[in-house]
């Protein structure tokens, strides 16, 4: 039946305990290399480097791939699709 436990409409979810709340002394520079998929590659990297200051390492329009960098050295791939 909907909304038994076997999560039909309207089960209830468990999404466990809350999270902790942010570390202020966490800098996001520990976070190495994230990729994302962007619908308009072009106005993604425009976004990441004038936005956040991300440098464009390698642009690769031609296969849908970006790579930019921060300051501290953390990554962000951007790929076309």
């Amino acid at each position: 039946p909907a909304g038994g436990p076997a999560g039909g409409a309207g089960a209830a979810v468990d999404a466990g305990p809350p999270a902790p709340a942010a570390d202020p002394g966490v800098a996001l520079a520990a976070l190495f290399m994230t990729e994302l998929a962007v619908a308009d590659l072009a106005a993604s990297v425009a976004w990441y480097r004038d936005r956040l200051g991300l440098r464009v390492v390698l642009l690769d329009a031609a296969n849908g791939f970006a790579l930019l960098q921060g300051d501290a050295g953390g990554r962000l791939a951007l790929k076309a699709g």
